[in-house]
């Protein structure tokens, strides 16, 4: 169909079918390799976009275990693609790059170095060109890995060519608060290597320069080209926003503008916009100033289609301000997400009517179609065009969507946001906040107790003095898959009782049987003796139980409301102390285990 230029939508069940197929990694003509190496690159070249949208969809949300070296190749085709003309449409560019984002974030810790080590060569293979999002969101994942792994002392030296590349391609700087968690190898880079960086002040001036010459000019002709020119500042978007605030109507250019600056250059202004609402609710004054601001803000999402809700929330959780600003640029994100219904609604219907578990149902198709019926997505600002007197009918044909939503894109920077919320003490209730309403899309999220093992081992050293916060992150993301997973198939019995207490009672000091039994759990399940969860493992994060359970286990030790020592400890006395308690035959499997969760919980145990 691609090589002969079909426009016809594939039907559900076969993207369905072969979606199927590929999950069987021992079908090597239907298998990833072929989708790879041959399918895709047959699906590019013959501008086949539908299939191309549909087939990178397919890949984000219906294929759960595939060979890193496979998942950089992509990423490496990606970024190919991401440069091309034909690929400057917004929701096609939209796609490929939160394809790209899942696949940085979603790089195992121990897969990272191996992989990109494979690329020093040529590094620019796996970065972006143009976008300064997907380039920092690999910095996170390398610090990450290297953190995790223990390989900071070692490991400094590896990366250090794909960061020389990756500040060229789109110099930027970092705020405190995250570069003081990076591992010193990269802290020390960043400071080694400042980017420049803009005066609010200047920007709120060059803002209103442009402003002033919008309302001068009279040439529609002049106005689009100088307003979409890419030498002209990237401030098109502040100009809009400003025009929205004054009034509810604006003219025919304003589309046309936006249309002509393109997909791949509106990601700019959006960077550009992201800053300026922080300097515009700093130094904002009045209550009924901000909700004017917030509310003209989620009508540029909602009402007139001009951002994607998921684009400018990534884009403000990775600027680097400082102290003040920052606590704002989270404000804004809070405000984004919760003042209005729009995003709520859309997430109480998507997790009320849908499972992650696609593989049990039958009906995925009509219900994915039901819930785009009640929430149309539009990339093409037909709403603006609507206000401005065009109509609202779009000129650009839609791609076909089996499998994705708002809901889901989100996922991938909600895991950003958190991140950042984390690293700022300040905002903690606000995060709590968040994981109050949005928690439960964590329901769908394609490995969350490897995203909670991540986030509690990276982020020890801002958590250990905070349990309350660490206990909510770990009830909202768990407790997300209640309806779909047994009792017991993450966290113990202990620890749910100590999850449902009163916030306020988090004074928790688990005894030695407490960790007789959860080390004993891990004895029993790597040997084999235990029985394993109901879980089909083709489609779980996990590829068997010994995996299941060490994860589990570290995650559960992490969020533990004491000490690493005590834990530590602990562990250790199961079998130095309670010795007796354990069969002689297995003394060297418990000790065994006891080291390798140690190992795997580094600095907490």
């Amino acid at each position: 169909m691609a090589g002969n230029k079909q426009s016809v939508a594939l039907a559900p069940a076969l993207v369905e079918t072969y979606s199927r197929l590929l999950v069987y990694m021992e079908i090597e003509s239907l298998g990833i390799k072929g989708f790879i190496s041959q399918l895709l690159p047959s699906v590019f070249k013959s501008h086949a976009w539908g299939i191309l949208h549909t087939l990178l969809e397919m890949f984000s949300y219906r294929l759960h275990h595939i060979q890193p070296h496979y998942r950089v190749q992509l990423l490496s085709h990606l970024h190919s693609l991401a440069s091309v003309p034909q690929t400057n449409q917004h929701q096609l560019h939209l796609c490929v790059e939160t394809t790209a984002l899942r696949l940085i974030t979603g790089l195992g810790s121990v897969e990272v170095q191996p992989q990109l080590s494979r690329f020093l060569n040529d590094p620019k293979q796996l970065l972006s060109a143009e976008s300064e999002e997907l380039n920092r969101a690999l910095v996170l994942t390398i610090a990450r890995a290297m953190h995790v792994t223990g390989s900071e002392s070692i490991a400094g030296n590896w990366c250090k060519e794909i960061l020389n590349i990756l500040i060229q391609n789109t110099p930027h700087n970092w705020a405190s608060h995250t570069l003081s968690c990076f591992p010193a190898a990269i802290q020390q880079f960043f400071r080694q290597n400042p980017a420049p960086q803009e005066n609010r002040a200047m920007l709120k001036k060059n803002v209103e320069d442009e402003f002033k010459k919008w309302k001068a000019m009279t040439n529609e002709s002049e106005m689009v080209n100088h307003f979409s020119n890419p030498a002209t500042p990237s401030l098109f978007l502040c100009i809009l926003w400003k025009i929205l605030l004054e009034t509810d109507h604006v003219s025919t250019v304003a589309p046309k503008v936006l249309e002509k600056v393109g997909a791949r250059s509106l990601s700019r202004h959006i960077r550009t916009f992201a800053d300026f609402l922080v300097y515009e609710f700093s130094t904002s004054v009045g209550g009924q100033h901000v909700n004017k601001c917030i509310e003209t803000l989620n009508d540029m999402i909602w009402k007139h289609n001009i951002v994607a809700l998921d684009k400018l929330v990534l884009s403000l959780a990775l600027r680097s301000h400082e102290g003040n600003e920052a606590q704002v640029c989270f404000f804004i994100i809070q405000l984004l997400l919760l003042k209005t219904s729009e995003f709520r609604n859309r997430v109480s219907d998507f997790v009320k009517e849908n499972s992650p578990e696609h593989w049990l149902q039958t009906d995925w198709h009509a219900k994915h179609m039901a819930f785009h019926r009640k929430y149309p997505e539009k990339f093409y600002h037909e709403g603006l065009q609507e206000i401005s007197g065009m109509g609202s009918t779009s000129v650009h044909q839609y791609l076909p969507i089996y499998f994705g939503n708002v809901c889901l894109r989100f996922l991938p920077v909600f895991d950003i946001v958190i991140h950042r919320f984390l690293e700022l003490p300040p905002v903690s209730k606000s995060l709590e906040t968040l994981l109050d309403h949005l928690g439960s899309l964590y329901k769908f999220h394609d490995r969350p107790v490897t995203y909670l093992y991540n986030t509690l081992h990276y982020y020890e050293r801002r958590l250990r003095d905070r349990p309350p916060l660490k206990r909510k992150l770990v009830a909202a993301i768990i407790g997300s898959l209640k309806d779909i997973r047994p009792p017991g198939w993450c966290l113990s019995t202990d620890y749910m009782k100590f999850v449902s207490k009163p916030i306020e009672e988090i004074n928790w000091v688990p005894d030695h049987h407490y960790y007789h039994r959860m080390i004993g759990k891990l004895v029993e399940t790597i040997s084999g003796k235990a029985s394993a969860p109901n879980i089909d493992w083709r489609f779980n994060e996990f590829p068997n139980p010994a995996a299941h359970s060490l994860h589990t286990t570290c995650v559960e030790l992490m969020a533990l409301p004491v000490s690493g020592k005590v834990v530590g400890n602990a562990t250790i006395d199961v079998v130095l102390r309670h010795h007796t308690m354990i069969p002689r035959e297995s003394i060297m499997s418990w000790i065994n285990e006891i080291e390798i969760g140690r190992a795997s919980c580094r600095e907490r145990v």
